[in-house]
């Protein structure tokens, strides 16, 4: 890492970390049309860090809840 750009966190709800992950993991990188080779990268260590949480074990029941939760509710509000 640089020290100009340190490591930092982001608040996430659930959901959209269920719904990222899962587009992360199935997507085909060849088919983004990326602009610079940075943003496939960037996505990828996303990937790997939201591979470090407990979203990388969601079933399939909770991702369709999920994509369900964000499709509802884009701002991200928790409805509970």
């Amino acid at each position: 890492m640089d020290a100009q750009f340190p490591v930092m966190n982001v608040s996430l709800w659930k959901a959209d970390a269920v719904v990222l992950h899962f587009w992360l993991s199935t997507v085909d990188f060849d088919a983004v049309p990326f602009e610079d080779e940075s943003q496939r990268q960037a996505l990828l260590d996303l990937l790997t860090e939201l591979d470090q949480t407990d979203v990388a074990d969601a079933d399939d029941a909770e991702i369709v809840a999920a994509h369900a939760l964000v499709t509802r509710d884009p701002a991200g509000a928790d409805p509970a």
